[in-house]
């Protein structure tokens, strides 16, 4: 057996005994396909999710999906009236079939962008896969907010906002160390977590400390947006894993009271705390 690659339609002789005279017709490689199935899909902790389907000739070996910044469509105010420092497009991976053909296929995209800096800001997105012979195809550009975790409590909600102010540009530095000061003048009664209070106060310590300096460093942004995102899920989650050990402790002691015999009685209460505890966490959920 011999292989070879065949560049145009011709005839292929082979010689000798038995030999005979094949005609090749050399069909045209096209570029592959891909197009975006239906809307995004966001999940409850900021996870996207997009179905899409691609086709080639042959296989699809590579694809990716590109996300800009949708700026004419952004509400330009507050940390955002700021011109934004520059940012390569976010990209991901498509996944590819691990078993079967890649000649036509259907995949879903999911990742999370929760903590880059425009998440649930207005996007383009565009899908675009790559075959054998390098030949690209993309999808229709498709416009929407990008899916990012979003949070309810309004603590946590203006401390993920300093964070994305502070990646949009530095220079919004000065205006994040105003809002901590304010927001930790008077903490009572509106920081309930002692544990984020400090972390916030650390925060804008270095900030402060930073900004004295001059300009503010890249390592140094970086650094404050990934503390004011834990405080932020700190302030978010923080009494709905209380109230899911609570409700994991009453359930511990349930179990332990009927491995011991209890009495029907603390059995009762036992069930009524676990009830009860249940109850928290679904309502704080």
């Amino acid at each position: 057996a011999i292989e070879f690659e065949a560049v145009r339609s011709g005839t292929l002789s082979i010689s000798g005994p038995d030999g005979r005279d094949l005609t090749l017709t050399v069909l045209a490689d096209n570029a592959p396909t891909v197009r975006i199935e239906g809307s995004i899909a966001r999940d409850a902790d900021g996870t996207m999710s997009q179905p899409f389907a691609a086709t080639d000739d042959y296989a699809v070996t590579a694809g990716r999906a590109l996300i800009e910044l949708d700026l004419p469509k952004l509400d330009r105010r507050y940390g955002l009236a700021a011109e934004p420092e520059p940012r390569d497009p976010l990209t991901f991976d498509l996944p590819l079939p691990i078993t079967g053909s890649r000649a036509d296929f259907a995949e879903t995209l999911v990742e999370d962008a929760s903590k880059h800096a425009w998440s649930n800001l207005p996007v383009r997105m565009t899908f675009e896969v790559t075959d054998g012979r390098g030949q690209t195809g993309k999808s229709e550009t498709v416009e929407l907010s990008l899916p990012g975790r979003r949070f309810f409590d309004p603590v946590a909600g203006a401390v993920a906002e300093l964070r994305r102010d502070l990646l949009w540009t530095r220079d919004n530095g000065h205006r994040t160390a105003q809002v901590l000061h304010a927001i930790t003048h008077r903490p009572e009664g509106l920081l309930r977590s002692e544990r984020a209070y400090l972390m916030l106060r650390v925060a804008m310590r270095r900030l402060d400390a930073s900004l004295a300096q001059g300009p503010l460093s890249t390592d140094l942004r970086d650094e404050t947006a990934e503390a004011l995102w834990q405080v932020a899920l700190l302030f978010e989650d923080g009494a709905l894993a209380d109230a899911l050990e609570r409700m994991q402790q009453a359930q511990e002691r349930l179990s332990e009271a009927i491995r011991n015999g209890a009495s029907p009685e603390e059995i009762q209460k036992l069930m009524d705390e676990l009830r009860q505890a249940t109850n928290d966490y679904i309502r704080k959920l």
